[in-house]
């Protein structure tokens, strides 16, 4: 071979050597799902409605349209108290130590150790293969320092003892040559974006629920109001028919009719009261509040929330990127994806690069030298 022919070949070497360490990926190529959507909302406006859709910008913080303060310090709360965001939070921090594992498959493994023993041989044991009878004492040391080392022959007490100071190190690193450990880290990655979005599942939904039960507790409250005065109505109409009996105007019927009508009203008033403690308890479970930790900050009846005139609600092409539960569905379809791509590298033989060096000395002063490797 010629110098020509060596600075042609080894160009082309060096790119052999870059793809079979590069490798192939074996198995389909994940493709997001096309979706047809259409080009306006379907929905039926009534001149009536309180409130109108609009295909407008999408706000994450929708609940900042009732335009109630103490709604917005309670949603501002719910992500850092709800506890079962708390539980999918730490399933994100899981998935994401996964991936971080599945990650390191692409690395070499390196592993080390190191021992010391003192050891001393029995000259009934392999000592006594030599053939030499124990006879006599060896007075050899067993420090290393001779130029025999340690006595190899039993004497009348058996060998000396002896230290033996080892450490050392083996490394291993498989060729990812079918791709199978990055169709491994594509499935982890998958699956972290999965959990990611449950995540946000979860507490889009607990917000909504939040919502939902302030507006009920403000209602309920509303009612409480109502029925209560109406009471008071109900209690004056009795007594003002109670003097008319007197007065000979009406009989006794009217007053029974009137005093049956306020003790009916007066019977909602314990149901409302304890439907309003119980949506109070409902939302404090969504903070992971105790028992009546919430009474004094939303005992105290208020206006229920106004609905906002204009409800931005978003393009439709893009309500399937913004639904937590879609996109969750779809990380998870990518997951699957790449696992079969782990599935068929399984089909091909497995290169491994391995190595291995360690160190063994008697004295520990030079053990680190290189004759002792």
């Amino acid at each position: 071979m010629n110098a020509s022919d060596f600075s042609f070949r080894t160009p082309a070497l060096a790119l052999l050597l870059c793809s079979l360490l590069t490798g192939c990926l074996v198995g389909p190529n994940f493709e997001r799902p096309q979706t047809a959507t259409p080009d306006v909302f379907n929905r039926t406006q009534t001149a009536q409605a309180a409130s109108r859709a609009v295909e407008s910008e999408f706000s994450p913080q929708w609940w900042t349209l009732f335009n109630d303060p103490i709604l917005d310090s309670l949603e501002n709360q719910l992500s850092d108290a709800n506890l079962d965001v708390a539980a999918a939070s730490a399933r994100l921090r899981q998935s994401r130590a996964e991936q971080r594992i599945a990650g390191a498959e692409e690395y070499p493994t390196l592993n080390g150790a190191a021992s010391y023993d003192r050891e001393r041989g029995s000259p009934n044991g392999i000592l006594s293969l030599l053939g030499v009878t124990p006879t006599g004492s060896q007075t050899q040391s067993a420090s290393g320092s001779a130029p025999l080392g340690v006595a190899p022959l039993p004497g009348a007490k058996g060998s000396p003892a002896y230290d033996l100071y080892q450490f050392g190190f083996d490394a291993s690193w498989e060729l990812d040559f079918w791709g199978r450990a990055r169709r491994g880290v594509e499935a982890a990655s998958a699956l972290s974006d999965a959990s990611y979005e449950d995540r946000n599942a979860i507490l889009l939904s607990a917000r909504a629920e939040l919502a939902r039960d302030y507006i009920q507790l403000r209602d309920t409250q509303a009612l409480l109001q109502i029925a209560k005065q109406n009471l008071e109505i109900a209690r004056d109409a009795t007594k003002l028919t109670q003097t008319r009996v007197h007065e000979g105007v009406t009989t006794e019927l009217d007053v029974a009719n009137a005093m049956a009508q306020a003790e009916s009203i007066e019977s909602l008033i314990p149901t409302l009261e304890s439907r309003s403690e119980t949506t109070i308890n409902a939302i404090g479970v969504l903070l992971a509040k105790e028992p009546g930790a919430l009474k004094q900050m939303l005992a105290e009846p208020r206006d229920v929330p106004a609905l906002p005139d204009q409800v931005p609600i978003g393009v439709p092409s893009e309500l399937v990127q913004r639904r937590p539960d879609i996109r969750k569905a779809e990380a998870q379809l990518h997951a699957a994806t790449a696992t079969i791509g782990m599935a068929k590298a399984d089909f091909y033989p497995r290169i491994s690069l391995n190595g291995s060096a360690g160190f063994q000395s008697l004295q520990l002063s030079n053990l680190a030298d290189w004759a002792s490797g």
